[in-house]
């Protein structure tokens, strides 16, 4: 008899089905795998092993073998625990005590010693490919949850009788499969089929727990009077009871061109270069950007859904509810953690539909800032090794900020520099032109000088809302304005127009684009600059609930772009 399950693994980026076979053969003893197996994979045999036996399913004294097919893919995960264990019970019980066989479901679980169930990377990716492989469902550990969750809201697939399941315990998975159907009314575990979004949970536990376990606080209402033992380190997979208040910009002076771009940059999700003295406030605005920020779509909150749970083993509680990622990678940071490698992603692809934020810009390397051009232009990333490859979403908002020099005070009005004019042309020289003019918004923040500016903000009875709110609901509203009209070219945001579609946005024609950018631009525009002006200009525009783009709104927009251009001119720039 051959015993066959099914679960998953990465390869590439993206899931693929793996189907085990489990066979009793003659020869020396032992449990033994084939098929491309990982040491991760391997060190399974003594988790399955001991949670059998504490249910009393002893591994007979004969040759074991499991074969994971295909073989040419490697399966090097801690995920397969679950899918052995289940093809080893169904193999030694016999196919008799089964009410249904467990060759239509997908396994991915890791297995503690006590046959305990521990949540995974990638059930996300593995949950899609379960339903593209036309299984019948996906058993999974109760504690992943919340990426199914999330997701089940986002998918419009069929899902006619297609099973979602999460359990606390093997005992539970073996006795879902069981004849003895009874034994189901009392186990704890969730379940959703045919497409019913609610998640009913139902307490039960195995009926051979003759002794009451220690769990922790954090699980009484998963478990019942009787629960199993879980270990201290599970406590990390529950929400904190208290929430860190998110900070947002009721505490910053903003001036009024600043107030604008930040419209400008929610509304279309515009790159941005921040320039200013130390102090100025380009770090706060940065990490203050995602609170006002809308939520991301479905198709980008799918993809970052499957790249967040191939990298995290629990996806944070604001993703789950759609909120755009933040990613602050250190300017040490490798090229490996911000690009990715073929199996896992970078900080690029973390902050896909959200803020990739890149402090001190001139000092990441050089050759990681290169890379960068095809993930600004294309929103994706092609990852390419010797023998692997991987293509993943990287649909960002980048944010980069850098001072004038490498000192930072060049140009300011409080102190000196003591950069000499060789050292600050090097220093810019490190961002290059191509990449600068792949940024649509270069925005130099003003410096803070006592007895000009107010140091904070100040709410008046006249002005109970806070700029977050007015921000936000400015965003909103600007977004809905243009939502029929990006509709109707099948894009998301004003970043996205493509450049046949352009002029048609902007309404206008192109011999009066060129006109009032000609009046309005001190110098000429090359062409990527003059499509990003008018991308940024829809943006101006919708802001301002303007149907075409007037004058004024290029004019911003050019002003804006313009910056890029008066740095990449260097010597006039530096004022040499």
């Amino acid at each position: 008899m051959i015993s066959v399950v099914q679960s998953a693994s990465m390869a590439n980026g993206d899931a693929v089905k793996v189907t085990l076979e489990c066979g009793l053969n003659s020869g020396f003893s032992g449990l033994g795998f084939v098929g491309n197996t990982g040491e991760l994979v391997n060190d399974g045999k003594e988790r399955v092993k001991s949670a059998l036996e504490n249910l009393g399913i002893k591994i007979p004294a004969k040759k074991i073998i499991v074969n994971f097919s295909p073989a040419e893919i490697r399966k090097n995960a801690n995920h397969f625990d679950l899918a052995i264990a289940v093809g080893l019970s169904h193999l030694l019980s016999g196919e008799k005590k089964w009410s249904h066989g467990p060759e239509h479901f997908m396994f991915a679980a890791e297995l503690g010693l006590n046959g305990y169930l521990r949540p995974i990377n990638a059930v996300v990716p593995f949950f899609l490919c379960a339903i593209n492989s036309g299984l019948k469902g996906i058993i999974v550990s109760y504690h992943n949850r919340t990426e199914l969750q999330a997701l089940l809201t986002l998918i419009d697939q069929k899902m006619d009788d297609f099973h979602i399941l999460g359990f606390s315990h093997l005992s539970q998975v073996l006795k879902y499969f069981m004849q003895d159907s009874h034994l189901k009314e009392d186990m704890e575990y969730f379940s959703v089929n045919s497409r019913n979004l609610s998640l009913d949970s139902t307490a039960y536990l195995p009926n051979n727990s003759s002794e009451t376990e220690k769990t922790n606080e954090s699980d009484k209402n998963i478990l019942t009077e009787k629960p199993f033992y879980q270990e201290n380190h599970e406590n990390v997979l529950e929400e904190p009871s208290h929430k860190t208040q998110e900070i947002d910009f009721d505490d910053m002076v903003l001036n009024d061109e600043i107030l604008l771009a930040l419209k400008v940059i929610g509304t279309g999700m515009h790159h941005v270069f921040l320039r200013g003295a130390p102090g100025s406030g380009k770090s706060m605005l940065a990490l203050r950007l995602p609170s006002i920020l809308p939520k991301m779509n479905r198709r980008d909150h799918l993809e970052a859904l499957k790249i967040h749970s191939t990298y995290f083993l629990k996806i944070s509680e604001s993703l789950a509810f759609g909120k755009p990622p933040f990613r602050a990678p250190h300017h040490q940071a490798s090229a490996a953690a911000i690009i990715g490698t073929p199996d896992m992603p970078g900080e690029i692809s973390l902050a896909h539909g959200g803020v990739l934020f890149l402090d001190e810009f001139p000092e990441y390397r050089r050759d990681l800032i290169e890379s960068l051009r095809e993930p600004l232009e294309l929103g994706k990333i092609l990852i390419v090794r010797a023998g692997a490859r991987a293509s993943r979403a990287a649909r960002i908002l980048l944010i980069a900020a850098a001072n004038e020099c490498p000192c930072g005070w060049f140009g300011s009005k409080i102190r000196s520099c003591n950069c000499s004019m060789t050292m600050i042309q090097k220093y810019h020289s490190r961002i290059s032109g191509p990449i600068q003019n792949r940024i649509d918004i270069h925005l130099k923040l003003p410096e803070f000088i006592v007895g000009e500016q107010c140091l904070f903000a100040k709410k008046t009875p006249q002005n109970q809302k806070g700029q977050t709110q007015k921000l936000s609901i400015a965003i909103d509203q600007a977004i809905k304005f243009g939502s029929e009209r990006n509709k109707k070219m099948n894009i998301g945001f004003n970043r996205d127009i493509t450049s046949n579609l352009l002029l048609q946005s902007v309404g206008m024609s192109e011999s009066r684009v060129l006109n009032i950018i000609a009046k309005v631009s001190e110098q000429p525009l090359n062409r990527r600059s003059l499509v990003r002006v008018l991308r940024l200009a829809r943006s101006v525009a919708d802001v301002d609930f303007s149907t075409d783009v007037k004058e004024e709104h290029l004019a911003q927009a050019v002003r804006w772009q313009l910056e890029s251009l008066k740095k990449n001119a260097g010597h006039a720039y530096l004022g040499l």
